[in-house]
Formats: C-alpha cells, sequence, structure tokens
C-alpha cells in the first residue's frame, strides 16, 4: 500500500494550533507501528471528491482521504467545516510516509507545538513530486498563512542530513533563532550533524543587539551583515553523502520571497493567527540554484563579518 500526505494535510495539523487534536488525528489514521489504520469504525464516502472518504477523528474532527485501489492520498485534517465545499485534489506535493516517520510523530507529547508533527511526517513537502490518479505536479507557492506552510517547509528539513543552510533575511525575530525555540533547536540539529548554517542579516543598531549574534556564533552560525540587503532567501542543500537507505528522494530546498525570518514573516501559528502579515514565497527548482547561489555568494562578499561590526560598534 502506497500512502501518500498532500501538503495541505499538514498544513491543516499547523492550522489546528493544538497538539493533542493533532496526536488525535495522526492515532485515528495510524496505528502504533506506524501502518495506516484501512478501516475506521465510521468511514464513510465524500461525494464531492472520486474516491473520496471521510474519518471521524473525534465528534469535531474529520479526515478526508482519497484512496484508489492501493493507493491512499491523506488530503485533509481538520474541524468539521474542512468538509464543506472542498475541491478535488488538483495538484499535489506529496510526501511517501514510511512507518519511521510516523512512530517518531506518534511519540511526540501531545502539549507540543504542532509544528514538530509536521516536522516529524516530513513537512517539507517539497522533497517529493510525483502523481498520484492523475494527479499534477504542485505549484510552487509557499504562504504563511494558508496552504503550502513556508514554517512547515523550513522545519521539515530537520529529519534530514544537510551541507549547507543559508538564511538571508534582513529583519530578524531573536526568539525564533535562539535553542529554545523549534527553529533554533532545528538549526542546533543541523549543525551537529555537520552542516554548515550561514546568516546574513542587517547590522544591528546598537550594542545591546550585538549579543544574539554573539551567542548564534558561539553556537557555530556563521554571521554577516549586509545594510543594503532586502532579498529573503531560504536554502537547504542536502549533504547526499549522508543520505540513509530510503532518502535519496529528498531534494534541495531553496525558497525566494518577501518573507522576513520574524515571527509574523514566517508566521509559524499558521491558521491559528488571525492577524499575520501576509507574505508569499517561491520555491525555485534545482535549476535556479546556481544563479541563486551567484547571487548569495556576491551579497555575502560585499557584508561585513561579526568581528568587525563588534569593533566597531563597541
Amino acid at each position: 500500500m502506497a500512502i501518500r500526505i498532500h501538503s495541505d494535510f499538514i498544513s491543516d495539523l499547523i492550522g489546528i494550533g493544538d497538539g493533542k487534536l493533532a496526536m488525535r488525528i495522526l492515532r485515528k489514521v495510524f496505528d502504533g507501528s506506524g501502518r495506516f489504520i484501512e478501516r475506521g469504525q465510521d468511514d464513510h464516502r465524500y461525494d464531492k471528491i472520486k474516491d473520496g472518504w471521510i474519518r471521524y477523528a473525534s465528534k469535531g474532527l474529520r479526515v478526508i482521504f482519497v484512496r484508489a485501489g492501493d493507493d491512499v492520498l491523506l488530503y485533509r485534517g481538520g474541524p468539521h467545516a474542512v468538509e464543506d465545499n472542498l475541491p478535488a485534489p488538483r495538484a499535489a506535493e506529496l510526501v511517501p510516509v514510511v512507518a519511521d516517520e510516523i512512530r517518531v510523530a506518534m511519540t511526540i507529547g501531545p502539549s507540543a507545538h504542532v509544528g514538530e508533527y509536521a516536522a516529524a511526517l516530513g513537512a517539507a513537502v517539497t522533497i517529493e513530486r510525483s502523481e498520484v490518479g492523475g494527479l499534477a505536479e504542485a505549484s510552487r507557492l509557499l504562504y504563511n498563512h494558508a496552504d503550502r506552510f513556508l514554517y512547515s517547509n523550513l522545519l521539515g528539513r530537520r529529519f534530514l542530513p544537510h551541507k549547507d543552510v543559508y538564511l538571508i533575511s534582513p529583519y530578524l525575530t531573536a526568539d525564533l533563532l535562539r535553542s529554545t525555540d523549534l527553529f533554533g533547536q532545528m538549526l542546533d540539529d543541523l549543525i551537529d550533524g555537520g552542516a554548515h548554517v550561514y546568516l546574513v542579516t542587517q547590522p544591528p543598531a546598537k550594542v545591546a543587539d550585538i549579543k544574539l549574534f554573539e551567542e548564534l556564533s558561539a553556537r557555530k552560525i556563521d554571521v554577516f551583515f549586509n545594510a543594503s540587503l532586502h532579498a529573503k532567501i531560504y536554502a537547504f542543500l542536502l549533504n547526499r553523502d549522508k543520505l540513509k537507505p530510503g532518502q535519496h528522494k529528498y531534494k534541495d530546498f531553496v525558497a525566494i520571497g518577501s518573507a522576513n525570518l520574524t515571527r509574523s514573516g514566517i508566521n509559524p501559528l499558521g491558521l491559528q493567527n488571525k492577524q499575520c502579515q501576509y507574505e508569499l514565497s517561491y520555491e525555485t527548482t534545482g535549476d535556479d540554484w546556481p544563479q541563486v547561489e551567484e547571487f548569495v555568494l556576491h551579497v555575502a562578499a560585499m557584508s561585513t563579518d561579526l568581528d568587525v561590526v563588534r569593533a566597531n560598534l563597541y
């Protein structure tokens, strides 16, 4: 049986904003060994979508999946309203689900941030594009408020070995980058796995602001400053020599857009945040990376490192 996850299903988990509810949905879909539960007690047809089914996760939660032969696509999961006026999945970003990934997700405590579930499921939904039931290749657009979440795509890199990570953002939310935050923890994990992490941002305006960058440098994050920076780029380049069996299908991830590395920019709360700052990003193709890399290296070459900025401020 081939099990796939649509990007909207992962976005729905994040949008719920409650780890307990996210866990409830997962336990209605998978058993403790990570296998898909083929028949739920109240499964019934969803007539608006060919081969569509609805499974009750609780009185107020629904899981909608498409089953064609041995192929199962987990399409949506959330409150009752998720089934209202739902179109068929015309374009899907699909992640193969293997038992190990599901087991990781289902061992996460229900008090955890829902982003952890998304990351454990392989939330970087761009890692594989395939066709199930004739579904076309998906849009490369990434949003911070709906559909494909930029934030979940970033977190999804946590469980893969990387060679280089580039974070290009004029503005930052300091707490996001600290080890106490899920995003900061991901950076530490990537570094522990051998990745080189580079951050390019605008220089600090006062002495007090430099403490954050000294902390990042101590965690082996290379920091550069460029007062003319306005681009926002997130690039995660895999270390293919360290990929485990079954991981070779994964791809590099590069996104360019308007979202700063701030809470309002990448919007970790997703649909739970009713007053977000709307941003739009675009995932580039692998063929675009040489040109993007040329731009990144140019910006880095025109930037100032931490030692120089520290000397000028003190």
